[in-house]
């Protein structure tokens, strides 16, 4: 449409959602890495177990421990963190 802002558009969200429609959801273990990779092995704990993921009601660890699925966690990291896009996916092999 003409009155559609470009710069407004969220590319983060599409991109979740187009993760959920077509993923089963992430294993804890690609999660894990993703963490590892992005913020070593003593900061992603700590960001694991303290920091508050204020767009979800709680932290890493308590969020998976009420199921929610990694993947979303991830993705609210990435928001809280600025995460660049080009390291959203993890290193590349």
């Amino acid at each position: 449409p003409a009155d559609f802002d470009l710069d407004a558009f969220d590319y983060a969200s599409l991109s979740r959602c187009l993760s959920r429609r077509y993923n089963d959801g992430m294993r804890l273990t690609e999660f894990h890495k993703l963490i590892t990779d992005e913020f070593g092995d003593t900061r992603g704990a700590w960001i694991v177990h303290s920091h508050m993921i204020v767009a979800l009601g709680g932290t890493a660890e308590e969020l998976i421990e009420a199921g929610t699925d990694p993947r979303d966690i991830w993705w609210a990291l990435c928001e809280d963190f600025r995460i660049p896009p080009e390291r959203q996916l993890g290193k590349d092999e």
